[in-house]
């Protein structure tokens, strides 16, 4: 990537507008530029599947959409700390041992 404040490639695939952004500006029935919505099918593994609905539950989502965009929030944050040189850690509470995280990074 780039530009870190560009999201990647993936998240542009597949996507359906109703209209473009300058269609937008003219009509009062589409949200305001940058507010455009874009629409995905996604398919799951049963194991994913069965992830996203404990995420859904965990973090008391009211929808799933909203699964998917916190989801989104902190992978996009965290591979763009990566890409600053961060690393990443957790500890555990009660003995204070700190693990790294590893995360999935395309090489290039």
């Amino acid at each position: 990537m780039n530009n870190a404040a560009s999201l990647p490639k993936a998240a542009s695939r597949r996507t359906n507008f109703s209209a473009t952004r300058k269609e937008a500006r003219v009509s009062k029935n589409f949200p305001p530029p940058g507010k455009l919505r874009r629409r995905f099918s996604i398919s799951l593994s049963t194991k994913s599947a069965e992830a996203f609905e404990w995420l859904k539950g965990a973090t008391d989502a009211d929808t799933d959409s909203e699964v998917i965009r916190n989801a989104l929030r902190i992978h996009y944050v965290l591979l763009q700390r990566h890409m600053e040189g961060k690393t990443f850690y957790v500890q555990d509470v009660k003995t204070k041992e700190m693990t790294k995280v590893d995360l999935f990074v395309a090489e290039g």
